[in-house]
């Protein structure tokens, strides 16, 4: 289990954990197609971030509004001044 502290984390995701649907908003820049699976690239306020989906699961179009979701529970935290992982 984690607990909580104060002060300021960086948050790091894997493409894997990285899902369509969810709470953030961005803009599909790109899909790249690789056979058993598709990266989508996606940019929102908060940054950029890559998805690794299923090739079926994967918009058509490379471009327009989409909606992504993290799974917290596989997410990292970082110290953003040592980059040290904490937990």
């Amino acid at each position: 289990a984690r607990t909580a502290r104060p002060g300021r984390a960086v948050l790091g995701v894997r493409p894997e954990t990285v899902s369509l649907g969810g709470g953030f908003a961005g803009t599909l820049e790109r899909v790249e197609r690789l056979g058993g699976e598709a990266l989508l690239h996606v940019r929102g306020d908060w940054g950029a971030i890559i998805a690794r989906v299923a090739p079926d699961v994967a918009p058509r179009s490379a471009a327009g509004p989409v909606m992504i979701g993290i799974l917290s529970e596989r997410a990292l935290l970082f110290d953003p001044d040592s980059g040290a992982r904490i937990g």
